[in-house]
C-alpha cells in the first residue's frame, strides 16, 4: 500500500469558507481552545497538556508569543521579543520543544505574535505599556504607545521580529497561521487608519518571508472585528472574540454569519464563561455547537483552558470531533438556513446546507440550556423544523446526533420535500441535538 501522505500546511478550502491540509487536502476543522502560556515549566505543561488534547480528539491550540516586554510574567516562557527587535534564545528553545509536541501529537497551533498589552496604558486591562520593549525608558524608541504605527524604528524591528520568527517556526505543519496582533484594537489608536495601514503592510511582508505559505490573520477584541481591516486581502481569514452573551451560540452564529460574506474562512477565537464549572461547560459546550452549524471554520477556542483541564471537560472536543468527521464541509459551497417551525418560547436552531442541498448541517437546543439557568432542564416538545428552498419530492435521510457522545442516536429519519419546505421531525429534547445528511 502507498504511504500516507506527509502532513502539509493549512490552506483555505476552494469553497473560501473552511481549510484543508495543502499536502493531503484533507478537511483541517480545528478542535481545541486557547493554550495561551505555560503554567510552570513550558516543556512539562505542553507535554500534558497536549497529551491529553489529542487523546480526545483535539487538533488545534492558540499561543501567544507576547506582549513583547523586558520585564519577567506568565507569558515569558515561550515570551519571544524580550528587547527591541530581539529574541531571547532560551525562551526560543522553549518554542522549539513545543512545536515538536505538537507534531508528535497531530495539533496545530495558531501563533500569535504579539498582544495589545504592549501598547496600551490601563492597568485593569492588563496594560504593560511600562514594561514594553517599544518604551523609551526600556531602551525602545516611543515617548508613547501611539507613535507605534507610524514610526519607522518600530517597524523595521517588529519585521526583524517576525521574519526571526517566521524563519524559525514556518518549516512546521504544525503552524496553523501567523496571528499579527491579540484584539490589536486594545492597543493605543489600535483601529486608526495608521494602524490598518500598518497591519496591512506587515500581513504582506509575513507573507513575503515565509517560504511555506502558510495562513496569516490577526485578531480583535469587539466582536464585529474591524471590517475594513478583515476584508484585506493579506488578511486569510477572521476571527471573533466574544463574552458577554448568555447565548454565546445565538451571538457567536452571528458574527460568523456577518463575516462569512468576506469570502473567506471565519471561527471563535476566544469565548467562554468561567466561574462555576458548570457554567464554563454549558457555556464552552454551546458556543462550539452553536457555531458548527453556522459557517463556523473550527470548532472555536474557548479561553479558559485551565478550568476544561481541571474540570475533565475534554469530552465536549471528543463529541465535536466525532460530529465534524463526518461532515463535508470542504466539498461543497454551504449556505445559512433560514430555519422555520421551531417553538420559539422555548428553542432555538440554525443550520446550514451545500449549495446543491447535498447535504446539511443543524443545531437545536433549549433556550433553558444556555447561560443564566439550571437544571433539570424541562422537556421541549417535538415538533417539525422546516428549511425552505428544498427540491419538492426530494427526500432527505437526517441522522441525528447526542451532542455529549458526537454519536447518532439510531436510525435516519426521513425528510421529504413538500412545497419546497424540508421537513425535518425533531424529536422532544431537554437539552440539545445536532443534525446531519449528507
Amino acid at each position: 500500500a502507498a504511504a500516507a501522505a506527509a502532513p502539509g500546511v493549512v490552506a483555505v478550502a476552494s469553497n473560501r469558507q473552511y481549510f484543508v491540509d495543502s499536502n493531503t487536502k484533507a478537511l483541517y476543522f480545528g478542535v481545541g481552545l486557547d493554550l495561551a502560556w505555560p503554567d510552570g515549566d513550558p516543556q512539562t505543561y505542553y507535554s500534558q497538556k497536549l497529551s491529553q488534547l489529542a487523546q480526545a480528539g483535539g487538533s488545534y491550540i492558540r499561543l501567544w508569543y507576547g506582549p513583547s516586554q523586558v520585564a519577567s510574567s506568565p507569558f515569558s516562557a515561550i515570551q519571544l521579543q524580550t528587547a527591541l527587535g530581539q529574541v531571547d534564545q532560551g525562551h526560543a528553545q522553549n518554542v522549539d520543544h513545543l512545536v515538536g509536541l505538537l507534531e508528535q501529537h497531530g495539533v496545530r497551533a495558531l501563533m500569535a505574535v504579539e498582544s495589545y498589552n504592549s501598547l496600551c496604558t490601563i492597568t485593569k486591562y492588563y496594560c504593560s505599556w511600562t514594561k514594553s520593549v517599544y518604551n523609551k525608558a526600556n531602551g525602545g524608541p516611543l515617548d508613547s504607545p501611539d507613535q507605534f504605527w507610524t514610526s519607522d524604528n518600530t517597524t523595521q524591528a517588529f519585521k526583524d521580529y517576525v521574519r526571526y520568527v517566521v524563519g524559525r517556526y514556518s518549516a512546521s505543519w504544525a503552524v496553523v497561521s501567523w496571528q499579527i496582533f491579540n484584539e490589536m484594537d486594545g492597543c493605543i489608536n489600535g483601529k486608526s487608519s495608521e494602524a490598518q495601514t500598518w497591519l496591512d503592510h506587515i500581513m504582506q511582508y509575513v507573507k513575503s518571508v515565509d517560504p511555506h505559505k502558510h495562513l496569516v490573520t490577526n485578531s480583535w477584541a469587539e466582536e464585529s472585528g474591524v471590517p475594513s481591516s478583515d476584508q484585506f486581502a493579506s488578511m486569510d481569514y477572521t476571527t471573533t472574540h466574544a463574552y458577554e452573551s448568555g447565548d454565546l451560540g445565538k451571538t457567536l452564529g452571528h458574527y460568523s454569519n456577518i463575516k462569512s460574506g468576506y469570502n473567506k474562512p471565519t471561527y471563535t477565537g476566544e469565548f467562554g464563561r468561567n466561574g462555576d464549572p458548570l457554567i464554563t461547560q454549558l457555556v464552552l459546550h454551546n458556543g462550539m455547537w452553536g457555531t458548527v452549524a453556522q459557517l463556523g471554520a473550527a470548532s472555536g477556542a474557548s479561553w479558559w483552558w485551565d478550568t476544561i483541564f481541571q474540570d475533565n471537560m475534554l469530552g465536549e472536543y471528543t463529541a465535536i470531533a466525532k460530529f465534524v468527521s463526518n461532515v463535508p464541509f470542504a466539498q461543497y459551497s454551504w449556505k445559512l438556513a433560514t430555519v422555520q417551525g421551531v417553538p420559539t418560547s422555548s428553542a432555538r436552531a440554525f443550520a446550514q446546507f451545500s449549495s446543491g442541498w447535498e447535504a446539511g448541517v443543524g443545531y437545536v437546543y433549549s433556550l433553558q440550556h444556555t447561560y443564566g439557568h439550571n437544571p433539570p432542564y424541562p422537556t421541549v416538545s417535538g415538533f417539525n423544523l422546516t428549511l425552505p428552498g428544498c427540491s419538492t419530492g426530494d427526500v432527505k435521510h437526517v441522522q441525528l446526533y447526542n451532542t455529549t457522545t458526537g454519536v447518532s442516536m439510531g436510525g435516519a429519519v426521513a425528510a421529504g420535500c413538500v412545497q419546497s419546505q424540508l421537513a425535518i421531525p425533531i424529536p422532544s429534547f431537554a437539552t440539545d441535538l445536532a443534525f446531519l445528511w449528507k
